[in-house]
């Protein structure tokens, strides 16, 4: 399996090496959030199968969690968010787009839109 096919633990370490990737996405969780937890492993499930997507790397920080501070001082825009999971698209270190919730469609239609975008 591609190294880059499968969700990414990510925390203050590595996080800015993350969405600074050509075009990464990133699931913000909290650690007792079930909705969060079923998110992952949906994801999870679908990246085992996929193919068309292994040029974007898949992410998930926990944000209640230990090892975060740096990733929570760099972006205060997680004020802004009413809750998670809440998925975040990057491209080469911006953010471009991002949905409260879940959902594999969602998703691919968000990184389609944004390939598109790339082409123009």
């Amino acid at each position: 399996m591609n190294s880059r096919k499968r969700l990414e633990d990510i925390s203050d370490s590595n996080w800015r090496d993350f969405v600074a990737s050509e075009q990464s996405v990133l699931l913000l969780t909290a650690a007792d959030c079930p909705h969060c937890r079923k998110w992952a492993e949906e994801l999870t499930e679908f990246l085992e199968e996929d193919s068309a997507w292994d040029h974007v790397r898949f992410g998930k920080i926990i944000i209640d969690g230990d090892g975060v501070e740096d990733f929570k001082n760099s972006n205060e825009w997680l004020e802004m968010i009413d809750g998670v999971p809440f998925t975040v698209f990057y491209r080469s270190g911006e953010p471009q787009t991002s949905f409260h919730g879940s959902g594999v469609k969602r998703m691919v239609r968000r990184l389609t839109r944004m390939a598109g975008e790339a082409l123009e």
